[in-house]
């Protein structure tokens, strides 16, 4: 299914008095910059596709969107008159040729055990246990782990795909990409890899100032620049009389020891990112950990 009318595209400055549009406005959104895609939820119900991947499907009187919040008042200096200095990565700067491809990617199993068993007509999707095994906060700090060498922050010196920047009105020109392809490189881990040390990467779990995940006495330590290595190094040279055998790192600065772990603060199998107040958990030989996403009790 394919969304891409002009008109169903729309831009807004959320917070402020002025209307929605068809383009990218010509004044400075001190809020973030909303682009709307509005898609077709109304089926023919006999069509999978159609040649056109369009004509299947129709607006409903009462429409929803899917939008992305760009953060762009950062850039409020860099605009020319009424000239924004924005760009989307396709090459575009003149905002039409914003759109949004659909594409089904459930798995048929948990679809099938959400139409079965989610008894809410509200279509709020918290009230469907059946897909919500995280909650709002977990969702919104998801975290995927690295899986291939890659920039991804920061200046690039082009657009992605080797797409011009073309303000039209002629059709953009189609440029195949180059026979010389460059590796993406090794993948990597999102944690330091410290099984040489005695000590194995857990996961992130949860910490609470008022009940503490671990609560060991004199094994708490704080340093604005804390890192993992100098944390296992404190509770390693703590543990010898107090046997110590996990490690954990929070804000940034601070790492807390302890000889044991409760199961409501440990790292949850299957959550690839963090939590609130997330915590780097680390252990002694006793638990390993394949990936940041499962803990294997090693016997």
């Amino acid at each position: 299914m394919l969304a891409g009318d002009p008109s169903k595209s729309s831009f807004a400055c959320p917070g402020t008095n002025t209307a929605e549009i068809n383009n990218l406005p010509p004044y400075n959104c001190p809020n973030g910059l909303r682009a709307q895609v509005f898609f077709p939820s109304c089926w023919n119900v006999k069509d999978l596709d159609t040649p056109d991947h369009i004509s299947h499907m129709s607006y409903p009187l009462s429409e929803t969107y899917n939008s992305v919040l760009y953060d762009t008042s950062r850039f409020q200096d860099e605009w020319f008159d009424e000239h924004h200095p924005f760009v989307f990565a396709n090459g575009d700067p003149t905002s039409y040729g914003f759109h949004g491809d659909f594409i089904n990617g459930w798995d048929v199993a948990v679809l099938q055990n959400a139409i079965d068993t989610c008894p809410d007509n509200s279509g709020a999707v918290e009230n469907c246990r059946a897909v919500t095994m995280f909650t709002p906060e977990q969702c919104n700090a998801c975290k995927i782990p690295t899986t291939v060498r890659e920039e991804t922050a920061g200046m690039l010196d082009k657009l992605p795909g080797r797409n011009p920047v073309t303000p039209g009105p002629d059709p953009a020109p189609y440029l195949p990409c180059s026979d010389d392809t460059v590796a993406l490189g090794h993948w990597t881990t999102n944690f330091i890899d410290l099984t040489a040390e005695g000590w194995a990467y857990l996961g992130c779990g949860t910490d609470d100032v008022a009940n503490r995940a671990l609560p060991a006495p004199n094994a708490w330590t704080y340093n604005p620049n804390m890192t993992v290595e100098s944390c296992i190094t404190h509770c390693t040279a703590s543990s010898s009389s107090k046997s110590f055998t996990y490690a954990a790192l929070e804000n940034g600065n601070e790492c807390f020891c302890g000889p044991g772990l409760s199961g409501n603060h440990a790292p949850q199998n299957g959550h690839h990112g963090f939590v609130h107040n997330e915590v780097y958990w680390w252990s002694k030989p006793d638990l390993w950990c394949g990936g940041s996403d499962e803990c294997v009790s090693e016997v």
